[in-house]
């Protein structure tokens, strides 16, 4: 797992649980859904600059459940994977969620890339990118996301690797 640039890489506070009450129920949901994907696929990813951070996380296609993978046009797969991605914004307040030009590269271990294309996730005013690559077995992927978010604010990278595994 790779650092920011800046060296501001931090996943052991992915939470501020000093945030809104809406800010702590999107961040249940978001470790809801990490967590759902079982042990191999549970850790969120974050990279940090200034007051924005930029987090990550993988999940199997199958483990989500029939009626958000179809909400989300996710076809669920046990060979494909979801990566989500949110960029949050902290003040004074707490969190609160920001919309960003997010792009995603993921590269296997030969270092062959391919894009992940990330969408838009509007939520109930809750937004998050999403983006489905297809692995297999045991594969190891790098993942790269790069995020700028719109308005002021400073570019955010991050860098993480996972091993894909099936869920069946």
């Amino acid at each position: 797992m790779a650092a920011h640039p800046s060296g501001t890489h931090d996943q052991h506070n992915a939470f501020n649980w000093k945030a809104s009450s809406a800010t702590r129920v999107r961040s249940t949901l978001l470790a809801l859904l990490v967590a759902a994907s079982g042990p191999a696929w549970s850790q969120a990813h974050v990279s940090k600059a200034g007051a924005f951070s930029l987090r990550a996380s993988t999940v199997s296609s199958e483990t989500l459940p029939e009626v958000t993978a179809k909400a989300h046009g996710i076809e669920r797969d046990p060979r494909r994977g979801v990566l989500n991605v949110t960029i949050m914004r902290r003040d004074k307040s707490g969190e609160t969620n920001v919309r960003a030009d997010v792009h995603a590269t993921a590269r296997d271990l030969t270092g062959q890339k391919r894009d992940v294309p990330m969408k838009e996730v509007d939520a109930n005013g809750y937004i998050s990118y999403m983006g489905t690559y297809d692995f297999v077995r045991g594969e190891v992927i790098d993942f790269l996301i790069d995020a700028k978010p719109h308005g002021a604010g400073p570019r955010l990278s991050l860098t993480f690797r996972d091993r894909m595994w099936l869920v069946k």
